[in-house]
């Protein structure tokens, strides 16, 4: 089951449509930072509310980028399968949180 998590309201993260982006650093989600998203695996993730439409979705962690040095450079998110089903529009987007 799809855990509740504390929402990063959407205007925190740089949205480039065009790419289907948001783009944040992990310091401007003050503190919330990754969080368990479900009951039942070790997965993590956020959500995002979206003040224009009330909704809030969940990302989970799909892959992480190191570098050479295998230092942690960002974490690529895509939604949740509950995300999708409540939120089709966000298919194919991608949240990218860069490790700063």
């Amino acid at each position: 089951m799809q855990l509740s998590l504390k929402p990063v309201d959407k205007r925190t993260f740089t949205h480039n449509a065009a790419n289907k982006t948001l783009i944040a650093e992990m310091s401007d989600l003050r503190g919330t930072g990754l969080q368990r998203v479900f009951d039942d695996a070790c997965d993590e993730g956020i959500a995002i509310f979206n003040g224009d439409t009330g909704s809030i979705t969940v990302w989970a962690v799909h892959r992480t980028e190191e570098s050479r040095e295998q230092e942690i450079l960002s974490w690529v998110l895509t939604p949740t399968p509950d995300t999708l089903r409540k939120c089709p529009q966000v298919a194919g987007y991608t949240v990218i949180l860069f490790n700063d």
